[in-house]
């Protein structure tokens, strides 16, 4: 069994100052792909592409170890009315990999990357259990 994942461990890392360079050209990629994926696309299609990368930079930012420019709702607040199944979450995932591996980003903040988005899964997942 892996043990629990913690969010804090990663900022504590201070990844921010090897990533703050390449977030943009990055998350401009990922955007494009999630517009455009035929699969999970039309949760996207609705809102400012530049709006959401905006946003997931300051996240990532704060998440990386970076200065707090992260001026958006709370991730379950923002994600339940859009229903996500945990297919569609598993999608995402997928092109978040595919871009990270294309985009050649250091193997330690790759697996670390990956292992954050998979550890807010339950923020994002439709839950009929969550009322927040």
């Amino acid at each position: 069994m892996l043990p629990i994942f913690n969010p804090r461990k990663v900022m504590a890392k201070g990844f921010y100052p090897r990533i703050k360079d390449l977030m943009p050209v990055l998350m401009k990629d990922f955007y494009d792909r999630l517009f455009s994926d035929i699969m999970i696309g039309f949760f996207f299609a609705p809102f400012d592409k530049q709006e959401l990368i905006d946003k997931q930079i300051g996240f990532m930012t704060v998440m990386f170890g970076g200065p707090n420019s992260y001026k958006g709702l709370s991730l379950r607040k923002v994600h339940l009315p859009l229903n996500i199944f945990e297919g569609q979450f598993n999608r995402r995932h997928q092109i978040l990999k595919e871009t990270l591996e294309d985009h050649k980003v250091d193997s330690d903040i790759r697996e670390d990357w990956l292992r954050l988005d998979l550890s807010l899964k339950d923020k994002i997942l439709k839950s009929e259990s969550c009322h927040d």
